[in-house]
């Protein structure tokens, strides 16, 4: 009987030994756990009591919480860096700071990156302020060529960037640009049109492999559309004009009534 007991005791006792060990992995970890919570709370009410004292001006598109750790030297993102132009910390009192923010304005985007002026890119996956309202790039016909993609960008960049610097009222109301085959007609070629507060603007036809149209005759385009506008009709009375053609014919369809002008 006594042997059976002891036999018994001998297989129990790993098991309490193992349970035991186990006990403390536990609460060394409840331990660890807490410790890293309340490391975590602390940094959160440290950054709001921070953004409490401080003003920022400027940040259209960085998240104030990322401006605040950019000059406290913490941990941040620093794909951000690109969308800096300049960043000025004036000391107002003690307790009390004032962050001047320039940045570089995104000035459209893809499925992939988001193009600021600056000519630099920053991935479309950054958490930027009011990303939603940046003007989409639409290439779909070149995805199979990432060379002939990157040349069309740059074209695509020196357009938008001069709506930017020349037509702010436009560049301020493009939704999209698009080089595609959906047209609505039966010709096989491709077009390049952009999108200013849902108004289609078609520029050109195009052979399908680059996007062709040269600055200067893109210029001449617009100030073409800017005359138009300023004779006829507002842009968000209008549905689709067609600047296609170098014979300087233009054609223009009104939302409403639907007539061809």
């Amino acid at each position: 009987m006594l042997i059976k007991v002891a036999m018994n005791i001998k297989k129990i006792l790993p098991l309490m030994a193992m349970a035991f060990f186990l006990g403390l992995l536990i609460m060394d970890f409840n331990k660890f756990n807490f410790k890293n919570r309340q490391i975590f709370l602390s940094k959160i009410v440290d950054l709001t009591s921070e953004l409490n004292n401080i003003d920022i001006m400027g940040n259209h598109y960085i998240p104030s919480d990322v401006v605040v750790k950019m000059i406290d030297d913490n941990k941040y993102d620093v794909r951000y860096d690109l969308l800096v132009d300049d960043l000025k910390v004036i000391t107002v009192s003690n307790n009390r700071k004032i962050i001047m923010v320039s940045e570089h304005v995104p000035l459209f985007c893809d499925k992939n990156y988001i193009y600021l002026s600056s000519g630099n890119q920053i991935e479309y996956n950054l958490d930027i302020i009011e990303k939603e309202k940046i003007a989409s790039l639409e290439l779909d016909r070149l995805n199979s060529s990432k060379k002939t993609y990157n040349q069309s960008v740059k074209r695509v960049f020196k357009f938008i960037n001069y709506l930017k610097n020349n037509h702010i009222d436009f560049y301020e109301k493009l939704d999209k640009v698009t080089y595609n085959s959906s047209r609505g007609d039966k010709s096989p070629h491709i077009s390049l049109s952009v999108f200013i507060d849902g108004c289609k603007v078609l520029l050109s036809d195009e052979p399908g492999e680059f996007i062709s149209l040269r600055q200067q005759d893109f210029e001449y385009k617009i100030n073409i559309l800017n005359n138009l506008l300023r004779q006829h009709h507002k842009i968000d009375e209008i549905s689709e004009i067609d600047l296609r053609y170098d014979d300087h014919g233009v054609f223009f369809n009104l939302r409403d009534e639907d007539i061809d002008g």
